[in-house]
């Protein structure tokens, strides 16, 4: 490549000296018999070596494309740091709601208390983010174990169920009506015993007959 305007590179103040130096030291100090620390020409506008203004225009063009992958590799960092504190920001909520179905209230008092702990304690360890493993440190301090001072659910009312009384049933003779599975004694009247046993037929419903019948090769 040849370079038409050699001067224009010296003039132009566009050589970052500095840089230069760091990037490529042989080349900064050929140019700094022409160009001075603060990238300009030194006692004003001078024609340059042509050979060295081509290797000073050809740094500068590897330099904007550094910058520029710089710059593109910037803003995709900062796109997913923006898209990972959405994601454990939903995760965090996720984790406060499980929280809240163990008892936790949702109310602003504990919502207020919890995020200024993740956003200032010092426990934390610099890590002052909402993600569900923040929320569960939060809680942690700020519950029953540590200050006490989020607000909780009343525990449930422990209810003890009791059997309901047996149902007691009257023969026409005014004699009780004998229970299903009742075992037959003396004691008992021929009433009694006929209208168990009337039941306990129609409790095990018709005789079976034919191939549904015991023995029955379809049993």
């Amino acid at each position: 490549m040849t370079n038409q305007f050699p001067m224009l590179t010296a003039a132009s103040g566009k050589i970052d000296m500095v840089v230069l130096k760091s990037t490529n030291s042989h080349l900064h100090k050929i140019a700094s018999h022409y160009i001075g620390e603060d990238g300009k020409a030194i006692g004003g506008s001078v024609m340059l070596p042509v050979d060295i203004a081509d290797r000073l225009e050809q740094w500068l063009i590897k330099e904007d494309e550094k910058n520029v992958a710089r710059m593109q590799a910037d803003e995709q960092r900062r796109i997913e740091e923006s898209a990972k504190l959405v994601t454990d920001r939903n995760a965090a909520i996720e984790r406060l709601e499980d929280w809240e179905r163990g008892g936790l209230l949702n109310t602003q008092e504990n919502a207020n208390a919890i995020d200024n702990f993740i956003r200032t304690a010092p426990e934390l360890k610099g890590v002052n983010r909402f993600t569900p493993q923040t929320v569960d440190i939060a809680i942690s301090f700020l519950g029953p174990k540590g200050s006490n001072v989020l607000q909780w659910a009343a525990p449930p009312t422990t209810v003890t169920l009791t059997s309901p009384e047996p149902v007691v049933e009257y023969l026409p003779s005014g004699e009780v009506q004998l229970p299903i599975g009742t075992q037959p004694t003396r004691s008992h009247s021929v009433a009694q015993l006929k209208d168990l046993d009337k039941r306990e037929r129609a409790a095990r419903g018709p005789v079976k007959t034919g191939w549904h019948a015991a023995g029955s090769i379809l049993s």
